[in-house]
């Protein structure tokens, strides 16, 4: 993310007047320093919700305006008159863009009993066909995960579910010795609606598919 800002303020200041438009990356301190800053009026941030927390904190002295894309475990709702093959390449867009590494993408999905082997089948069609690779090949379409951290992560949710005894649709088996972070597309079904893959946020590409009875139970998780 910071290299391609970057790239995207040296192609803007190639127009703009001098001194408009200033790229500046950095850590922690230097985050601290523009949320607390009375010349800066406005900061947005997105990342975890523990750090949101201390933007809104260090930034009430100067009332600063503030717009937070922090975590979350955002879940999807099939209902039961819903098409699979319509919806599938929807679904997996919606959970998979930027390989689940984004705040509000889809991380777990409730689908109704009288068509969830029909859901199942559809997205896991869409999915297997969508090649994760290096991106300098326009080819691939999902990269890797950012850092080693987040790899461990949803490698371990993913283990958890398997060793729970939920199903594996696609994915699931990640090759330790490639270089870079890739974790395979995975799709697991039949998993408890307790299970740390639904009820943490994963921020990779596993995404848990819970049966439901209809609506009212998957609105009740």
């Amino acid at each position: 993310t910071p290299l391609s800002v970057l790239a995207l303020g040296h192609i803007l200041n190639e127009v703009l007047p001098a001194n408009v438009l200033h790229v500046v990356a950095g850590g922690r301190d230097v985050g601290e320093k523009l949320s607390s800053h009375p010349l800066i009026s406005k900061i947005m941030f997105t990342g975890s919700t523990p750090t949101g927390k201390a933007i809104i904190r260090s930034s009430a002295d100067t009332v600063k305006r503030l717009t937070l894309e922090l975590g979350g475990n955002d879940a999807g709702i099939v209902l039961e008159d819903a098409d699979p093959q319509a919806i599938a390449e929807d679904l997996f867009w919606g959970a998979f863009i930027n390989t689940g590494q984004t705040c509000a993408a889809l991380k777990r999905l409730y689908v109704p009993e009288s068509i969830y082997d029909q859901v199942c089948e559809a997205l896991t069609n869409v999915a297997a066909k969508m090649p994760m690779g290096v991106g300098l090949d326009e080819n691939n379409v999902l990269g890797p995960l950012q850092n080693k951290a987040q790899f461990e992560i949803v490698a371990d949710l993913v283990q958890d579910a398997i060793d729970s005894g939920a199903k594996v649709l696609l994915g699931g088996n990640p090759d330790l010795q490639a270089p870079g972070y890739f974790y395979p597309t995975t799709l697991i079904a039949d998993i408890d609606p307790q299970n740390r893959l639904v009820t943490e946020e994963q921020f990779g590409p596993a995404l848990p598919i819970i049966k439901v009875k209809d609506v009212e139970e998957a609105i009740g998780h």
